[in-house]
């Protein structure tokens, strides 16, 4: 009797813990709400520093030609990875324990150094002079406003974010409480994920030739049938399935998203513009939070469900609103010169 604890003592007679303790843990002790709390604070605004700048970055390194393409691999890259990663940690966490798995992902950061290292800087062109970080954001603010392929194009990713990836955070607790699996099983369907992130990588360098309006709109349907049919999953198999089939479906619609975005954006704004479509993805939090808070009146079937059908709906919504999409086919020649029409 008494409280659930994750860490038992161990010794002659004594029962293993059903999940394996973290390896730093299990040695320092350190492993505390608060102190995991400040970690992860501090990991996030680390991200949201690097990762507009990254993006912005990849496209001073490849001729003008060259940068829709280089701007799609970068995008596939940085999806699969995002989506390959969980799976592997999944993996690793099932067999050697949760710190072993970021002990490992803190390591690999140094290549990433060494290659920052020897990459030659290059000029940066920058409209704003020296002015502080609050007028740049209003800067941002007023040139995503003034067009309207970046408003619907952050507004898209937001409506993504909270309804699709952001109710994924809650597989683990699905897996757990729904279909009454361990931390195997929970690795193995983070790794279907990332199986099914590669897939949708190498499925997009063959629709190369189609229009982008037409993978985001094919991408959002495949996201919402297949969050459904996560979220009615009668047995861990067809959970398995739909969480792979999850993966191909958010990359490429992701990539052509992020791929709109680059084209039309000039090269003085693309950082601050950047880390506007970035900070959408705040949607990954705050729909989780929302969806596990629901999950506990409701169920997390609902929730997975509920989410799936309001994902479809804004998409109906987008497309007839937006004649199907359209917008996200242009580019910014072609955006500049409408608004010098206009004005």
């Amino acid at each position: 009797s008494g409280p659930r604890r994750w860490y038992r003592a161990s010794g002659p007679g004594c029962r293993r813990p059903r999940f394996r303790t973290r390896w730093i843990n299990s040695r320092t002790h350190t492993a505390t709400p608060v102190n995991l709390l400040a970690c992860v604070t501090v990991s996030a605004l680390a991200f949201g520093i690097t990762q507009g700048t990254w993006f912005a970055f990849v496209t001073q390194l490849v001729p003008r030609e060259d940068m829709l393409n280089a701007v799609r691999l970068n995008s596939m890259q940085s999806q699969g990875a995002r989506a390959i990663g969980p799976g592997i940690a999944g993996m690793v966490l099932a067999s050697f324990g949760a710190g072993v798995a970021f002990f490992a992902n803190g390591v690999s950061f140094v290549i990433v150094l060494v290659a920052l290292l020897v990459i030659p800087a290059r000029a940066v062109v920058n409209s704003g002079g020296a002015e502080k970080v609050w007028a740049h954001f209003r800067d941002g603010l007023r040139y995503v406003r003034e067009r309207q392929v970046l408003s619907v194009s952050m507004l898209t990713f937001s409506v993504f974010t909270f309804f699709g990836l952001g109710m994924i955070q809650l597989i683990e607790p699905f897996i757990r409480r729904v279909l009454h699996g361990d931390a195997t099983q929970y690795g193995w369907l983070a790794g279907a994920y990332g199986v099914g992130a590669v897939l949708g990588s190498l499925v997009t360098l063959r629709t190369e030739h189609w229009r982008r309006s037409q993978l985001i709109i094919i991408g959002a349907c495949a996201v919402a049938a297949t969050e459904l049919a996560f979220g009615v999953a009668p047995s861990y198999a067809v959970a398995l399935i739909a969480i792979t089939l999850f993966g191909v479906a958010w990359v490429v619609s992701q990539i052509s998203l992020q791929t709109t975005v680059q084209a039309n954006v000039q090269e003085s704004h693309r950082g601050r513009v950047l880390a506007l479509y970035f900070t959408s993805a705040a949607g990954v939090p705050v729909g989780a939070v929302i969806g596990g808070a629901v999950g506990q009146l409701v169920g997390l079937r609902t929730v997975f469900v509920g989410a799936a059908v309001l994902l479809a709906g804004c998409l109906a919504y987008a497309v007839i609103r937006y004649r199907r999409l359209r917008l996200f086919d242009q580019t910014i020649e072609h955006t500049e010169q409408i608004r010098s029409e206009f004005q």
